[in-house]
C-alpha cells in the first residue's frame, strides 16, 4: 500500500471513530492541502480541525503555529489523531511543545 493510501485510510478511520461518538465529518483535505486533514463537528462541542498520522507524527514549530492559528479562525479545537497498533490516540494541539500537550477523549 502507498504511503497516500495508509494516510487517506487513517483519516477515515478516525472520521468513522469520531462519527460514532456523535461528530459529525463537515470536510476532508485530500493530499494534506490544507492546516488540517478534517474538520468535525459536534452539537455541543462545536468544531475540530484534525491532522491524523501514525504514533511518530511531528508538528514543528511553524507547523503547530500555522495549525493552531487555522483552528483559531474557525474557533475550532486543534487536534492530533495518531495512530498505532493499539489504536488511536488524540491530542489537543498547542504552540507548546508535544511533551507539553494533554490527551484528548472525544
Amino acid at each position: 500500500m502507498s504511503t497516500a493510501t495508509n494516510g487517506r485510510a487513517r483519516e477515515h478511520r478516525t472520521r468513522d471513530r469520531l462519527t460514532e461518538s456523535g461528530w459529525t465529518p463537515v470536510m476532508r483535505a485530500a493530499g494534506s492541502k490544507g492546516a488540517g486533514d478534517l474538520l468535525m463537528g459536534h452539537p455541543d462541542h462545536g468544531g475540530a480541525l484534525i491532522q491524523v498520522g501514525t504514533s511518530n507524527k511531528t508538528l514543528g514549530p511553524a507547523d503547530r503555529d500555522r495549525f493552531v492559528t487555522a483552528a483559531e479562525l474557525i474557533c475550532a479545537l486543534p487536534l492530533l489523531a495518531t495512530w498505532s497498533g493499539a489504536g488511536v490516540t488524540y491530542w489537543l494541539v498547542t504552540r507548546d511543545v508535544p511533551s507539553k500537550w494533554e490527551r484528548w477523549t472525544p
